[in-house]
C-alpha cells in the first residue's frame, strides 16, 4: 500500500476547515490532510513562515483565495519543500490602490464593532455564482464560518492582504506540478488572472469550473475534488 501524501490545505479569508469539507472527506484515502491556520499573522510573509513551521518536511500544498496568496509566498520562501501545488480562485497580483482604499476603512469598521455588518454587506457579496441553486444555503454556511473565525482574525487577514508581495515574481521559478482551479463566474479572481498565472508557470494545468463563483470548493465540491484527485495521483 502506497504511503499517503502529506497535504496542507489553506483556507481563504474568514474561512476554516469547512471550506475544504468535501475534499477532506473524498481525498483522505490518498492524502494525510491538514488544514492550516491563516488567522494569526498580520502579513502574508508571516503567514507563510507560520505554515512552514507547522508543516511536514515535504508536502503537497493547496490554497484558495487568501490561502492561495499564502501558498505562492510559501513557494517564494521554501519551494524545495513543496511536492505539488494547487492554487484555487486566487491571484498573484500585488494590491491595487483601489483595494487599499477599501481595506483600510474596513479594518476601522470591524475594530469599531461592525464585524457582522461588514461580513454581510462587504464580504459576502460577489463570493458566489448568483444563479447557484444553493446560494441561500451557501451564504448561510459562509456567514457561519466567518462568525467562527471571528473579528480579530479578519483584521489580521485584511492587514495581511495589504502587504501582498508581487507573486508574479515567484511563478516563473515554480518547478513542481501545479494545478490552477477557477470558477467560471469568479468575479473576485476571474479566469483571465488564472490564465495569466498559468502562462508564467512551467508545469501548470488550468481547470475552469462551470456554474461556479469564487468559493469553488463549496459551490462545486465534486468537480474540485475530482480535479484535485487527478492532481494528487498524476
Amino acid at each position: 500500500m502506497m504511503a499517503k501524501t502529506p497535504l496542507l490545505l489553506l483556507p481563504g479569508t474568514l474561512c476554516n476547515e469547512q471550506l475544504w469539507a468535501h475534499q477532506i472527506d473524498h481525498l483522505s484515502d490518498l492524502a494525510e490532510i491538514t488544514v492550516g491556520d491563516v488567522t494569526t499573522q498580520p502579513t502574508i510573509k508571516g503567514m507563510a513562515r507560520h505554515m512552514l513551521e507547522q508543516a511536514p518536511d515535504r508536502f503537497a500544498l493547496a490554497g484558495l483565495s487568501l490561502g492561495g496568496i499564502v501558498a505562492i509566498e510559501i513557494m517564494r520562501q521554501a519551494p524545495e519543500r513543496v511536492l505539488k501545488l494547487a492554487l484555487l480562485d486566487t491571484t498573484a497580483q500585488p494590491p491595487r490602490a483601489e483595494q487599499m482604499d477599501i481595506w483600510g476603512p474596513l479594518i476601522k469598521r470591524v475594530s469599531c464593532g461592525e464585524f457582522s455588518t461588514v461580513v454581510r454587506e462587504k464580504f459576502l457579496p460577489n463570493l458566489l455564482y448568483e444563479a447557484h441553486p444553493l446560494i441561500e444555503t451557501l451564504s448561510s454556511n459562509i456567514i457561519d464560518m466567518a462568525e467562527k473565525v471571528g473579528k480579530e482574525a479578519y483584521i489580521n487577514q485584511l492587514k495581511a492582504v495589504m502587504t501582498k508581495p508581487n507573486g508574479f515574481d515567484v511563478l516563473p521559478n515554480i518547478r513542481c506540478q501545479t494545478l490552477l482551479i477557477v470558477g467560471r463566474e469568479d468575479r473576485l479572481c476571474p479566469v483571465d488572472i488564472h490564465m495569466e498565472m498559468k502562462e508564467k508557470i512551467s508545469y501548470a494545468n488550468l481547470v475552469e469550473i462551470e456554474q461556479c463563483g469564487h468559493m469553488s470548493t463549496l459551490e462545486q465540491p465534486e468537480a474540485v475534488s475530482a480535479a484535485m484527485r487527478n492532481w494528487l495521483i498524476s
